[in-house]
């Protein structure tokens, strides 16, 4: 019996002994695992301020700025703000940065500013950092495009009213491509023993000397300023008994565009061209070309004689 019992120990530890051994569960060595950076957010501020002046630098009180700010893309305000004797708008927005390889705060504000009597304007201003951002901004009105002496000398007050009449074509409706009338530009001036309505424009662009010498330059501007001012002219002013014809000033600017570090030259033309000629010209009883040979043209002060052809 004792015997029995020995063969079936011996039998059941061999039969264990067959079974496969479980294996061991080890805990899973942890994966290598890309970084992960966190976008961290911060708030910085960004000020601005917008100083609205006259003609003669005085600050404006009671203009109107209607304006926006920006965070990036996003719109953060939207007012109206009426200006004090100090002439200034100041604000200031938070603007958020993520960190990512580098830091960057974008702010942008908008702005149009406007007042009875003057024409209004408009502009942007845009920041990076934390300074103070500043510009001024000048408010014009018709009358500071006539010179002082010419308001107070002129009594014909329809006249006047007509010559506010063509500024605000001028100014308004942008009758003249790339070129801005001067302040206080407007004046009667005497030329050989005859008195001429002055206008002074002042061109935008710069033209390349390479290509276009002065006289081609003198040319394009009787195209591009002069012609789109006579018919005006002709409308809103002729007859008047005032003055004999008309001081179209423009100055234009030229450079080698070959030279990087070139600066631009002003060159100042002058077209005098009498009133009866201007008339004819809207009348289409002269061309172009007859305009220039019955007027007189002055380059930098030098008589000068252009052919459109």
């Amino acid at each position: 019996m004792a015997f029995s019992k020995g063969i079936r120990l011996i039998g059941l530890l061999i039969l264990i002994g067959c079974v496969p051994a479980k294996p061991v569960q080890l805990d899973k060595p942890d994966l290598i695992k890309e970084p992960v950076i966190q976008h961290q957010k911060t708030i910085v501020e960004h000020q601005y301020e917008l100083l609205v002046v006259d003609v003669d630098g005085s600050p404006v009180n009671g203009a109107k700025i209607d304006y926006s700010m920006k965070d990036g893309a996003k719109l953060v305000k939207s007012k109206s703000f009426i200006t004090s004797s100090d002439g200034k708008l100041k604000d200031s927005l938070n603007v958020t940065s993520l960190f990512w390889y580098t830091i960057v705060y974008k702010s942008s504000l908008e702005y149009e500013v406007s007042k009875d009597g003057y024409y209004p304007t408009s502009g942007e201003l845009r920041s990076d950092d934390s300074s103070l951002k500043t510009t001024k901004v000048t408010l014009k009105s018709p009358l500071d495009y006539l010179s002082k002496q010419f308001i107070l000398s002129i009594s014909d007050m329809k006249l006047k009213a007509k010559i506010i009449t063509l500024v605000d074509l001028i100014v308004l409706q942008g009758l003249v491509t790339d070129s801005i009338l001067e302040n206080k530009s407007i004046d009667v001036i005497s030329f050989k023993n005859n008195k001429y309505l002055k206008f002074k424009f002042n061109n935008t662009n710069v033209y390349n000397s390479l290509k276009l010498n002065k006289y081609d330059i003198g040319k394009k501007l009787f195209d591009d300023v002069i012609r789109k001012v006579l018919n005006p002219l002709n409308e809103y002013i002729g007859g008047s008994d005032l003055f004999y014809g008309y001081d179209l000033t423009v100055t234009g600017y030229t450079k080698s565009f070959a030279d990087d570090y070139a600066s631009s030259k002003p060159i100042e033309y002058r077209f005098l061209i009498p009133e009866k000629i201007v008339r004819q010209y809207k009348e289409k009883d002269i061309s172009g070309q007859q305009v220039l040979d019955s007027s007189i043209i002055l380059m930098d002060d030098e008589r000068i004689e252009l052919k459109l052809q």
